[in-house]
């Protein structure tokens, strides 16, 4: 969980990036606690450089994508906060790859 606070590696790399996605995958059905601290980190998306919006962005739509309302309802609906709570980050990827699937009620 350390790692995701050094916004620097795991936020603005691609292998931190990569990194993160896999970790935030895996350990959602495992520990959701621990899932929806680690997701603390995306929350001020739209301060953050517009640089780093889409991949941000996408990072959090394919946990939506990818991940069971039911079998992880704290993560999947803490991702949507954190999407909903960003829209400038939002629009600029609905934009440029089309709307997020569960996103939109």
């Amino acid at each position: 969980m350390r790692f995701t606070l050094n916004r620097k590696k795991s936020l603005q790399t691609d292998q931190g990036r990569a990194f993160l996605t896999s970790t935030l995958l895996r350990l959602a059905s495992i520990n959701e606690y621990s899932t929806g601290a680690i997701l603390r980190v995306f929350g001020p998306l739209d301060r953050m450089e517009a640089e780093y919006h889409l991949p941000l962005v996408g990072i959090l739509a394919g946990l939506l994508a990818k991940l069971d309302p039911a079998a992880a309802p704290s993560v999947y609906n803490t991702a949507r906060r954190i999407l909903l709570g960003n829209p400038a980050a939002v629009e600029r990827y609905e934009r440029e790859r089309g709307a997020i699937p569960g996103l939109h009620r």
